[in-house]
């Protein structure tokens, strides 16, 4: 009988060489695991799968890989999935330490299907009496398509209205209440309505009230700030120059019942998302309205009307000025619970959507601990500490946003480029976004995101970072002096002067506003007052109610110098915001005038190729970065908290995390159903 080496001999004859254990141990693989919720996923719900749970005993894992039934892979800890149909799918996950050993797990889940025995009546038996409750920073002022300005009025409004076009997650512009054909050698769109889409009283919506709203947009007395959208349909400029009064212009027609033309006189680029994506307004009831009131009453006509009347998923039922805005889900709406053609979506399970304005941070940070309200955008100290709360459950996610510090270059104090870059260079915005955001952020670098197709990376390189060197360097070079000691040093509390040519002397004063029920901001301006002072800039701070900010202070050229931020769209059109032609007329507050971005904006709505329009537009964002059109501060990750018992919050749109509200519901309470067929063909 052969004898067997003891385990504990081994151990004594390595000790000498790694120390027991010491040497195997430190070479071993690691473990994958991973877990998935719900247990008992429906067909088109979403299933989370995270691998939290997978370990490496003597080092850390680097990478996560998981494979679908589909062939997909995706790479993350945590990743989220849909399975259309019911059936069992085998999932499988491998995790690479940092000694690139691997390790793979596979598990094999039932989705069951997700239609009831009667799927409609069940649908809202479930759901019954459910409501959610949002809390807002402002009151919406217009709920209008293409009269809101806003997030929050933007984000009613969506729910209420409905556009002919959509946009994915991968933000390409979809089909919703229409699809469409193209024809390059005549400039023209088809669009083809879907039957049976009705408004929240029962009326059928056609061609005509689609025909009716672009008279709206178009029209010499709108109100609003998006007339660029339209203004390349044939007639649409010489309509609203009042040339003509003849309605319908050219460029648009009625076909039939159900089919909407559009003739463009050159390559618009934008009109399918920005312009096919504006929701419609019911003609039968809006025309007689402005008919009678004028069309520049398109803003304020929800209070004026005291109704407010669309196709989307959810309806206005009340409204109390100063407290909140009332919907509830259209039982009608056209995609119902219809998920059997892709692309639409199940209507989640919430009767009830209460938008309760709270202006202040701290109030709702406090209602939502108290239970008051459902869902809360939170700031990252909230995000943090609700992190260690079992009654709430948080999210991040990447949002089009950013956060920017820009100055009105009406006033003379900041039309030099030179005192702009130098007054950029005095701020340090890699300490201030740590200080801010912990780590859920990074530093912006021009009007663009890297999510969208015209990032560029090379714009961090030219935007000014922390460097006082230069701060001196370009304020001398532009005229400005300043005390200083014996060593060269800014002496404490000095201030730039400069004497003009006709013997003025221009002190660097000036305020930095920004808007109240937003903290990161408030953090940012004290921040840059006080990275400012150390340099010779004297700022004072201001903050003001969010629709006192925007409508009454930037957009009349009031202000000084301001923080603010903007979510970005899907297109890097520019021109409401950096064409010469918006100032004063739309987004562009801070006067920004080139002659070169103008020709360059206007030149890449030629082009429908992503390819070939990408290097016009990365040219425009390398000229505005250096005219110095804003101090870039940050991209910001989104940061959320909702109860626990809320379900089907992710996937996030990367447009808002409130873009597919429509989908969440309260567990056990009126889930998504399919239903198959639906009068909307």
């Amino acid at each position: 009988m052969r004898r067997q080496l003891p385990v504990i001999s081994l151990c004594v004859a390595l000790l000498a060489l790694w120390g027991c254990g010491g040497g195997l141990a430190s070479n071993q693989a690691p473990t994958a695991q991973f877990d998935y919720s719900p247990g008992s996923p429906k067909a088109g719900e979403a299933v989370t799968f995270d691998a939290a749970k997978s370990t490496d005993p003597d080092g850390k894992i680097t990478q996560y890989q998981w494979e679908f039934p589909d062939g997909t892979k995706e790479a993350g800890a945590k990743t989220t999935r849909k399975f259309d149909q019911p059936g069992t799918y085998t999932v499988k996950l491998t995790v690479t330490d940092d000694k690139q050993k691997t390790a793979t797990i596979s598990k094999t889940i039932t989705v069951s299907p997700s239609v009831a025995v009667d799927p409609t009546a069940e649908h809202l038996r479930l759901s019954q009496g459910t409501v959610l409750r949002v809390p807002t920073t402002a009151e919406p002022r217009n709920l209008l398509p293409n009269a809101t300005e806003g997030t929050w009025e933007g984000m009613i409004s969506g729910l209420i209205f409905d556009s002919m076009v959509g946009s994915n997650e991968r933000l390409e512009s979809i089909p919703s209440m229409a699809r469409w054909d193209w024809d390059p050698e005549n400039l023209t769109f088809t669009f083809f309505l879907k039957k049976g889409i009705k408004f929240h009283d029962g009326v059928e919506l056609t061609c005509e009230d689609v025909i009716f709203s672009y008279k709206v947009w178009i029209h010499p007395d709108y109100p609003g700030v998006r007339f660029s959208f339209f203004e390349n349909i044939v007639g649409a400029q010489e309509y609203h120059d009042r040339k003509t009064t003849d309605w319908p212009i050219p460029g648009l027609a009625c076909l039939d019942k159900y089919t909407f033309r559009v003739k463009l006189t050159k390559v618009q680029r934008t009109f399918i998302p920005y312009a096919a994506g504006s929701g419609i307004l019911p003609k039968h009831i809006y025309e007689p309205f402005f008919e009678e009131n004028g069309y520049d009453k398109l803003k304020g006509a929800d209070l004026m009307l005291k109704k407010t009347i669309g196709s989307g998923p959810y309806k206005l039922v009340e409204w109390v000025p100063g407290q909140y805005v009332k919907l509830e889900r259209f039982n009608e709406y056209w995609q119902g619970r219809a998920v059997e053609i892709e692309g639409q979506t199940s209507l989640g399970g919430v009767e009830q959507i209460y938008f309760i304005v709270i202006p202040d941070p701290d109030t709702q940070y406090a209602k939502f601990l108290a239970g008051e309200v459902d869902v809360l955008p939170t700031t990252v100290d909230q995000h943090f500490e609700l992190k260690q709360n079992p009654k709430a459950a948080t999210y991040t996610f990447p949002q089009l946003i950013y956060d920017y510090w820009h100055w009105n270059l009406r006033n003379p104090l900041f039309q030099d480029t030179r005192v702009r870059k130098a007054m950029c260079y005095a701020l340090d915005r890699e300490k201030m976004i740590q200080q801010v955001l912990r780590g859920l952020g990074e530093l912006a670098a021009g009007d663009t995101h890297p999510l969208r197709w015209d990032f560029d990376p090379g714009l961090r390189e030219i935007h000014p970072n922390y460097n006082p060197k230069k701060t001196i360097e370009l304020m001398e070079a532009a005229g400005w002096t300043i005390e200083k000691d014996a060593q060269g040093n800014i002496k404490p509390g000095a201030v730039w002067t400069k004497t003009t040519p006709d013997g003025k002397v221009l002190k660097m004063e000036f305020e930095i506003a920004t808007n109240t029920g937003n903290p990161r901001r408030a953090d940012y301006i004290q921040i840059i007052q006080q990275q400012l002072a150390q340099l010779g800039f004297r700022a004072t701070l201001r903050t003001l109610d969010t629709n006192a900010f925007y409508n009454d202070y930037l957009q009349t050229g009031k202000f000084e110098t301001a923080v603010a931020g903007w979510r970005i769209g899907s297109d890097p059109d520019k021109t409401e915001i950096w064409h010469s032609k918006s100032i004063d007329t739309s987004f562009n507050w801070q006067a920004y005038s080139n002659p070169e971005v103008d020709r360059l904006i206007e030149e890449g709505l030629n082009y429908v190729d992503i390819e070939e329009a990408k290097p016009i537009y990365q040219r425009i964002n390398r000229l505005i970065v250096e005219d110095m059109g804003y101090c870039w501060l940050s991209f910001q990750q989104g940061t959320l908290a909702a109860r626990p018992e809320l379900k089907g919050l992710e996937p996030f749109h990367p447009s808002g995390w409130y873009v597919n509200l429509t989908n969440w519901y309260w567990q056990g309470k009126g889930l998504p159903v399919t239903v198959k067929g639906t009068s909307a063909r």
